[in-house]
């Protein structure tokens, strides 16, 4: 079974605002539960970059497979900048930067 496409994003905050839904359109794939955190206290510090690279999970996958892919051939015919272009935009969906 293959993981629902992206492009994913990171929804709208749910749970009394404490939480982060991630769609893939108006499909919900995954909640990031946030609150408490402490207890009481609100949102956890690191829940909005555990939904930022949640989010950027796809472009990691398919950056992944066309390395894997271009590893086996020997890196012959592969387009570098195609890689690197690829790999700058997974990294700035992850850390917030895109």
């Amino acid at each position: 079974m293959r993981h629902t496409p992206g492009p994913w994003t990171q929804g709208n905050a749910y749970n009394a605002g404490q939480g982060y839904a991630i769609c893939a359109g108006p499909i919900v794939v995954a909640r990031i539960n946030g609150g408490g955190y402490p207890t009481g206290l609100g949102r956890a510090p690191e829940s909005d970059a555990n939904a930022r690279l949640i989010a950027a999970a796809p472009l990691g996958y398919d950056l992944a497979l066309k390395i894997d892919v271009a590893r086996r051939k020997d890196w012959e015919g592969v387009d570098l900048d195609e890689l690197n272009d690829l790999a700058q935009e997974f990294l700035a969906k992850a850390t917030g930067e895109a």
